[in-house]
């Protein structure tokens, strides 16, 4: 069980975060350099040469350059999608992954892969495993993928991600904006349902 970000699903915050104090460690050295300027100017310090001045500027500028280009481009990345459709978005790529190498024959329909076994997976949807909270990924039948992502309690919640192919119970809550993702929660876990 191992959870990234705020809400352990999303990395965006952790990003929104380095940026906070990325400009907050900007604010502070600018007010330093200021004042450093400010008190050897008071107690009558040699002012630097004018070479010292124009590297002192650049190295200013360059650096504020690259926290206002590192804060852009992680303030805005992936934002147009709420938090919600990212991580929907996610577990939809882990279902295609399963689905695919289901028809692919590299698994078959007792393949079940935990949390921390998922530094064994070479493929481009390593990151969607990653940055997914859930304890166990499966297949229920040969049309329906089970994420599981733990019990509270006496609850236990998930997903399912489907190919399309059959009708599912009222025991599933289908997602919106979403033709093959259903969440579920219950006393046990679906395929004892």
């Amino acid at each position: 069980m191992s959870g990234f970000g705020f809400d352990s699903s999303d990395w965006q915050d952790e990003g929104l975060l380095c940026c906070i104090l990325a400009v907050q460690g900007l604010i502070a050295s600018t007010v330093t350099i200021i004042v450093k300027y400010f008190k050897r100017r008071k107690f009558g310090v040699t002012s630097y040469t004018k070479k010292a001045k124009i590297f002192a500027g650049l190295a200013v500028g360059v650096l504020t350059a690259f926290s206002g280009f590192y804060i852009y481009q992680v303030a805005s990345y992936h934002f147009t999608v709420t938090k919600k459709d990212y991580k929907f978005q996610k577990l939809l790529t882990i279902g295609t992954y399963m689905f695919d190498e289901l028809h692919e024959g590299n698994f078959d329909l007792n393949q079940c892969i935990y949390h921390e076994d998922i530094e064994n997976i070479q493929s481009d949807v390593y990151d969607a495993f990653r940055y997914t909270y859930f304890e166990e990924v499966y297949f229920l039948d040969q049309h329906t993928v089970c994420i599981y992502e733990g019990a509270l309690f006496d609850s236990m919640n998930g997903y399912i991600v489907t190919d399309g192919e059959k009708e599912y119970s009222q025991k599933y809550f289908k997602i919106g904006g979403y033709e093959n993702l259903y969440s579920w929660r219950g006393e046990t876990r679906p395929e004892y349902w």
